[in-house]
C-alpha cells in the first residue's frame, strides 16, 4: 500500500516537473523568441535610434508635431518614448515605438508688454512662468505699459519678478465752488482755484 502511494507521489512530481519544463520551453521559443526587450532610446540621435530599432526588428516613429524641453537631453535627441525600456518590458517584432525629440533647456525671455494694460501684462507673466514685481504709475499722454525691468527680450530664470512702469491718464481738473451768494465779485475771485481730484474720492 505504501509502495503504491509512493509511486503515485513520484508520478505526480514527475508530471509537474515535465509541465514546468514544457511551459518554459514553449514560452522561450514561441513567445520570447518572437519578442525583444524594449530598447532605451533616450538621449540617442534619430539615426542611432533607427539603427537600434532596425536591428531588433521594430519600427521607430518620430513625432514631428510635438517636442519637449529638457535640461539633460540635447536638442534634436530623443527625450521621450511611449514604451518603458528594459528587459522585463517585451515588445513583439514589428512593433512601432513612438518618440519625441528634445528642444533643449527651456529659455525664458521677458515679453514685450508695450502698450498693454497692467492686468494683461500680469496675466502674461504668469503664463510665462514669471511673476510681477513692483508696479509704478506715471501720469502722461501714453497709457499702458511703458517699460519693464528687466527689459523685454532679456533671458531670465523661472519665477523672476518683472517690474512694470505704467502710463496712466491724469485725473481731470475739478473745482470747488465757493459760496458767492451776496458777495462782491472782486472779493471771491481769488479763492476760486482749480485742484486735482483726490484719488481716494
Amino acid at each position: 500500500m505504501k509502495s503504491g502511494c509512493l509511486g503515485n507521489f513520484l508520478f505526480a512530481c514527475l508530471a509537474v516537473l515535465l509541465f514546468g519544463v514544457s511551459s518554459y520551453v514553449w514560452f522561450t521559443f514561441f513567445i520570447r523568441g518572437k519578442s525583444v526587450s524594449t530598447p532605451n532610446l533616450i538621449g540617442k540621435s534619430v539615426d542611432e535610434a533607427k539603427a537600434i530599432c532596425s536591428d531588433l526588428g521594430i519600427t521607430l516613429q518620430v513625432d514631428t508635431e510635438h517636442r519637449r524641453n529638457s535640461d539633460k537631453v540635447a536638442a534634436g535627441s530623443i527625450v521621450w518614448q511611449n514604451r518603458a525600456p528594459g528587459a522585463t518590458n517585451l515588445v513583439k517584432r514589428g512593433t512601432t515605438i513612438q518618440v519625441e525629440l528634445s528642444t533643449g533647456p527651456l529659455v525664458l525671455r521677458v515679453p514685450d508688454f508695450s502698450g498693454e494694460r497692467a492686468g494683461t501684462a500680469v496675466l502674461r507673466l504668469g503664463q510665462q512662468n514669471l511673476k510681477p514685481g513692483s508696479m509704478s504709475y506715471v501720469d502722461g499722454p501714453e497709457q499702458g505699459i511703458l517699460a519693464a525691468d528687466p527689459p523685454k527680450g532679456t533671458v531670465v530664470a523661472a519665477q523672476t519678478p518683472v517690474s512694470l512702469l505704467i502710463g496712466a491718464t491724469p485725473p481731470p481738473l475739478t473745482f470747488i465752488m465757493p459760496d458767492i451768494i451776496d458777495r462782491p465779485l472782486d472779493k471771491v475771485r481769488p479763492y476760486s482755484k482749480p485742484i486735482r481730484e483726490s484719488p481716494m474720492a
